[in-house]
Parts: structure tokens; sequence; C-alpha cells
């Protein structure tokens, strides 16, 4: 794709996000936050204090400070560079009419010259554009980390109130199982049961207690990958949260505007801007082979001072002029350049194409993912009221424990399925927000 047809799919991405005047329908949608997503407010709040203490967002922040550095630097190329030399001249010499040696000490030589250059052809400005460019690179992939970092606290919060749920249930599940086995128990006292069959019961109720035993060694896991994310004062450990909650889920945006949020992902604007910058630094290069044109001044003599003896100082100004003749590094220097920046086109344009696909990606699985939580919602209900039937029956000496039991067991493997598909659809919203270039608040991950 040659340059002009690049600018051309960066500029329909940027009108899609450009409302038509009048029009409300072209409007892009805002994205949710965090807590949002999640369905909880604190969470906001609990991201924002983590980053402030995070380490590994240090690395990004001293990015942003060295090129704003060099951004500093070439700047100062558009200033003149004054120098100034001092010389104290000290010595022996011969004296005729004493007949020795003396020490003298001269009066101090100095210099003072300025040289300005007069930029005529642009090679300071390409260079300072350059400087910007990077800078602004650094700064998106500041963002980046940021939302990379925020996405993994809430999918880190996601996964320890799903498993605080899983553990919940798997306890319902133990006692269930405890249920079935004192009941077999009682059988084989009045000889109504075989141990063959006690013995499957009670290996039942050991694989139950196993599935507990890991549910508490993943919250375990989660709560120290937590606290290695947000600090022990900031918010509170994955257990005191409790299970997830049944509120319905954030909607996705619509299907027709999610491309739009190509241009919002740090890392499609840290691309383009690395791209920028390698054509400003290509153009600065090739300035480099034209000629200098700089404005000098320059005084310099010996003597106390140019006002009590002006015949010892020189002073003069004008311009120079450098032009390279035979300058073979130059060149190269140039032809690399310009590689560079054809690179950074082609990376911007793999950047767009991947941006496009990730968020068509994690729209397609975060729809996909609530028609399975709805339809492991439609069983949960139905083996719910399964069991409530059951155990009526019961209370009216209908059925007998067993089929109570099998009952409410079926119901909480159904009920635990439901809860991971629902995890399932947070956690893919988390991801949709993430692949859209992070929450419409900028607050969360600006870095401001």
């Amino acid at each position: 794709m040659t340059k002009t047809r690049t600018f051309v799919a960066i500029a329909l991405l940027t009108v899609c996000l450009s409302p038509a005047e009048g029009s409300s329908t072209n409007r892009v949608p805002s994205l949710p936050t965090w807590g949002e997503a999640v369905g909880r407010a604190e969470l906001d709040a609990w991201i924002a204090a983590a980053m402030v203490a995070a380490p590994s967002l240090d690395a990004a922040e001293r990015a942003v400070r060295v090129e704003a550095a060099g951004g500093r630097a070439a700047r100062s190329g558009r200033w003149p560079d004054l120098t100034l030399e001092g010389d104290l001249r000290a010595g022996r010499r011969n004296t005729a009419m004493t007949g020795g040696e003396t020490l003298d000490v001269e009066s101090v030589a100095a210099r003072a010259s300025a040289a300005w250059d007069l930029d005529v052809f642009g090679r300071v400005r390409a260079e300072v554009g350059a400087a910007r460019f990077a800078e602004l690179a650094a700064d998106h992939r500041r963002r980046d980390r940021r939302i990379a970092f925020a996405a993994d606290m809430a999918e880190a919060y996601v996964l320890g109130r799903l498993w605080n749920d899983r553990l919940r249930i798997r306890d319902e599940a133990v006692a269930a199982h405890d249920a079935l086995v004192r009941y077999a128990d009682g059988r084989m006292k009045v000889g109504l049961a075989l141990p063959a069959e006690r013995d499957r019961l009670e290996a039942e109720r050991q694989a139950a207690r196993q599935q507990r035993v890991h549910a508490q060694e993943e919250i375990s896991d989660l709560d120290a990958r937590w606290r290695y994310l947000v600090p022990e004062y900031e918010a509170p450990d994955l257990h005191s949260l409790g299970g997830l909650s049944s509120a319905e889920p954030v909607s996705a945006p619509p299907e027709t505007a999610i491309h739009a949020y190509a241009v919002n992902r740090p890392d499609v604007l840290a691309a383009h801007a690395l791209w920028q910058a390698a054509g400003e630094g290509a153009r600065g290069a090739a300035r480099n082979r034209l000629p200098t044109v700089s404005a000098i001044v320059t005084a310099e003599g010996e003597g106390p001072s140019p006002v009590d003896e002006p015949e010892a100082w020189t002073a003069w100004a004008g311009v120079r002029l450098s032009l390279p003749v035979l300058a073979p590094g130059r060149s190269a220097q140039v032809n690399i350049r310009r590689e560079e920046a054809h690179i950074q086109e082609a990376l911007f344009e793999e950047t767009v194409a991947l941006a496009i696909r990730d968020i068509r990606q994690a729209y397609a699985r975060r729809l996909h993912a609530e028609q399975a939580w709805r339809a492991a919602q439609v069983s949960a209900d139905r083996l719910r009221e399964s069991f409530e039937s059951f155990k009526r029956q019961f209370e009216q000496g209908r059925v007998p424990v067993p089929t109570v039991e099998r009952a409410k067991l079926d119901w909480l493997a159904s009920e635990e399925a439901m809860r991971v598909r629902y995890a399932e659809v947070l956690l893919r919203q988390v991801d949709l927000v993430r692949a859209c270039g992070g929450p419409t608040d900028t607050a969360l991950h600006s870095g401001n």
C-alpha cells in the first residue's frame, strides 16, 4: 500500500469517529469504565490507586521523560551557541638592567563567539518534529501499558469473585454428599443397602471435597495476584469481595460502529506517531546535504577591557555558508532514514489491520459469551425449580432423601456452570473495552 492509500485508510477511520452535523445516529457510543464493565464502581478507584504505586508502570513513565528530554535537546538547536574562552599567560624573562629573571604575568586574553544556525532549509524544524512525534509515541505506549494494567486488575477481580461463588457452591455440594453418605449408612445398619453402594457415595464425596480444595487454592493464587497489582491498604482482599452479582451486564456497542474504535487504540496512535517521527527524521537527514547558513559574532583581545584598551581588541560579525561538496556518509544516512520511514509505514498499516481484527474478535466473543450465559441461566433456573419441587415433595413424605440431594447436586452443577458463563461475559466485556482502546473516560489511563 502506498503512502497515499495509507492516509486514505486512516482518514476513513477518523471520519467514523466524527459525527455528521445534526445527526446522532453516526455518533460512536461511549465505552464503559472498568468498574461499569464488571458491575463494581469501586474498581475504578482501586485501579487509579494501584497505578500510582505500580512498579511495572515506572519504565513507561521514564520512557516518556527520556523522549521529552530529547525534544528539549532538539528545540535547543533553534537558539544560538555562545562560547567564552579565557587565557591567563605567565612566564619568566631576562631583565637587562638587573641581570636576572623576573616573573611576568600578562593581562588576560579573552575570546567570545556566538553562532546561530538560521535554519533556512528547515533541518532543525525537521529534527524538532521528529522528537515531538517520538515523545507522542512514548506517551501512547505509556497509555497502552496503563490500559493493560487496568484490564489485568479487572480480570483478577472477576476471577476472584467467580471462585468465591464456586467455593460456596462446592461447599453446598459437599454438604449434599454428606447427606447421601449418612442416608446410605442408615440403610446399611438395617440391611437395606450394600457396602458397594456406600463406597461409591463415599468416593463421590471425596471427589467433591477435592474440588472444594481446588477452589480454595485458586482463590489463594488469585488473591496473591490481586495483592501484587493493588496495594493492601487501597482495596479489600478477594475473600471479602464475595461472589458475582446477578445484574444484567453492560450492553455491547452496535456492530456497525466497532471498527471506528480502532483510532482510539494507543498502539495505533503510537505506530502512527513513530511513522511520522521516522518521516521527519528522513527529511532532516536529507536537509543535512543542503547548505548551512549561520550568523557569526566574535570578539577577542588582550587587556583589562575593550573600553580601557580598545586597540587590543578585535570584533567582527558575518554570515557563514557551509556547503557539503562530497559527503557520502550523509547520503548513506539519508537512505537509511528513508528506509526506516518505509518500515514504520508498513508497521502502521499492519497495526491498523490487527487493531480492527482484535476489535471484531473481541466483539464476537462478547456476543457468544452472552448467548451461552443466557442458555446456562435457563438451564439453571429449570433445575432449581425441579430441586425446589422435590424438596416440597420430601417435606410431604412423597420422595426419599437421595432424590432431593441428587436434584440439589444437579442444580448446583448447573448453577456453577451458569456462574462461569456469567464471568465469561464480564471478562469478554473487559477484553472488548481493552481492544477498543480503553474506557471513554480517559482519566483512568491518560497518566495525568
